[in-house]
């Protein structure tokens, strides 16, 4: 789309739209690896603890000196095995406590980890495990980590397609094999994992980072909050996602904090658990998209809070999707009186390419509707730029640029394409303006709703806000029918508020808060939203099926 040079409302600086953080001066700055970073923990916090929930609800744990050591024995035994530095290996572990180890082993045995989320079980037939081969198929790993009752079935997968090559192993396996040399690796250079992108914006690339790239991420981040071992982070994310791993994985275990790490199934089915796992366990630090906050809030404004102590929450961040600032306040309203600080919740700005967040808000604040992400992490630089390349002004809307040693080097077997900019510059696709130092999104890769006098995020808000509205659960998106560009708006009823009256009421206030506009709504089963492995809904996605079937079904 083109990027106009339209200053936002309220903008009075006239500062370059070009900010350049402090360099990176913390301790992590200083480990050479990965693996270091875990040594270090079990040095300085030996007891420090993993606890790991399971679908069950039934806790393990790890301590760093315990993960530390059977980490380094299931990669010597990887490397015994022939799975050599280097190598690719697919983690495909829904367990939390084998993740946590299957993470580390690749980390410490120098291999490049590939974490796959396994919320489905591989089916008995071997033929209808496609999308796992798919992925094996792209990415031709040396070796699969998956649990002991999928190991049998993965097997046939891997006859079944002729993969000689690929060792299937449990972590049972490993740990059980007799001690064996671990092959150190002393290159921060290193490819040390690859993200599948979410799919959202376009054809998903796996994205490569480097440990010196995670490592830059922890260090800024943790320099930037002052984020230490006094911290408790709370992990319930699925596995394959970027801030699962980098942001409450590595950062947590770079400044030896104490972890949660409790599956994602068990508590997005209930979110009342998670608010009792934070209260439980202390939480100071976690992270959920938007939609999340939504359904909290609804739920919090029809149901009695419970007895949850929530004063050690500090930052819970924000991230992933477009925010709503109405419904996070409301969130936050409704559990002030649990402790709940009224900054705590801390949006940002990250993707696979940047190792999660590269920018962190101090608190929700918003300039005229447009969510402020703060600024950059120390050592990373962002800018705005118009359509000829150069840096625009504050308050000016561009193109977005990033650059910092947690940016990508490149996409796997794709060669560098023109989101690869001279100078070290990575070009993210969005529109953004800079105030203060400071980022805000305008339109996320093309998705903005144009010439219409609310913003997509306002008016999936003020249709959430509806009582009978299943929150997060509401989409708005352009789409071109009969060859008019038609706001498109897709939302789920409360299963006893199903039908007629509240498609009217939704289309009444559609035509009251954007006169003149063409729109078509949409109600959908939850089931029928297509959302990627965190929840974000692909607007995308409900665009070509509607644009294919030429309007909303009848």
């Amino acid at each position: 789309m083109a990027h106009t040079c339209t200053p936002a409302p309220t903008s009075t600086s006239r500062a370059p739209a070009h900010v350049v953080a402090p360099a990176i001066g913390h301790d992590i700055g200083q480990r050479r690896s990965l693996a270091d970073a875990l040594a270090h923990a079990a040095r300085v916090r030996g007891d420090g603890r993993i606890t790991c929930v399971d679908n069950d609800g039934i806790e393990r744990h790890w301590t760093y000196r315990s993960l530390n050591e059977q980490a380094r024995h299931a990669a010597a035994a990887l490397h015994a095995r022939g799975v050599l530095p280097g190598s690719r290996v697919v983690v495909r572990l829904a367990d939390p406590h084998e993740f946590v180890l299957g993470l580390w082993t690749c980390f410490i045995g120098g291999l490049v980890a590939i974490s796959t989320y396994a919320l489905d079980d591989l089916p008995e037939d071997a033929a209808g495990g496609r999308e796992l081969a798919g992925a094996l198929q792209v990415l031709d790993p040396s070796a699969l980590i998956v649990s002991a009752a999928e190991q049998g079935r993965a097997r046939a997968l891997k006859d079944a397609h002729g993969w000689a090559h690929l060792a299937v192993v449990t972590l049972a396996d490993l740990l059980a094999a007799p001690a064996g040399e671990l092959r150190t690796v002393d290159d921060p250079d290193r490819v040390a994992i690859i993200f599948p992108t979410s799919g959202s914006t376009g054809t998903p690339k796996p994205v490569t980072q480097t440990e010196r790239a995670l490592l830059a991420m922890a260090a800024g981040s943790a320099q930037m909050n002052a984020f230490d071992s006094r911290d408790v982070f709370l992990n319930w994310m699925p596995t394959d996602h970027v801030g699962a791993i980098a942001f409450l994985s590595v950062l947590p275990t770079c400044v030896a904090a104490d972890q949660v790490v409790a599956a994602y199934p068990r508590l997005r089915a209930d979110l009342f658990l998670w608010i009792d796992l934070m209260s439980r366990t202390r939480a100071s630090v976690g992270w959920v998209p938007n939609h999340i906050f939504n359904i909290a809030a609804k739920r919090l404004d029809r149901e009695a809070r419970r007895d949850w102590d929530l004063s050690a929450l500090r930052f819970l961040v924000n991230a992933g999707e477009s925010i709503n600032p109405a419904l996070v306040r409301l969130f936050v309203q409704r559990l002030r009186p649990c402790g709940l600080r009224d900054d705590a919740v801390r949006p940002a700005f990250g993707m696979s390419e940047t190792c999660s967040g590269i920018t962190w808000a101090t608190g929700l604040h918003d300039v005229d509707g447009h969510v402020d992400l703060g600024g950059p992490i120390p050592g990373a630089e962002m800018r705005v730029v118009g359509a000829d390349g150069r840096a625009l002004r504050e308050g000016e809307v561009g193109r977005l640029h990033l650059r910092g040693p947690s940016v990508t080097r490149g996409y796997f077997r794709v060669p560098p394409d023109e989101k690869f900019l001279a100078d070290g510059w990575f070009d993210t696709g969005d529109s953004a303006f800079i105030d203060g130092g400071r980022l805000f999104l305008t339109d996320r890769e093309g998705d903005a709703i144009e010439d219409l006098p609310m913003r997509g995020h306002e008016v999936e808000e003020a249709i959430e806000l509806i009582p009978e509205v299943l929150g997060g659960h509401t989409a708005v998106c352009s789409a071109a029918l009969e060859g008019t560009r038609t706001l498109a708006v897709f939302y789920c009823p409360e299963a006893e508020h199903a039908g007629a009256a509240l498609q009217s009421r939704i289309e009444e206030l559609l035509r009251r808060r954007l006169p003149g506009a063409a729109f078509v709504v949409t109600a959908l089963r939850p089931q029928d939203l297509p959302r990627t492995s965190i929840g974000k809904i692909q607007r995308k996605v409900l665009r070509r099926r509607l644009e294919r079937a030429g309007g909303p079904a009848r």
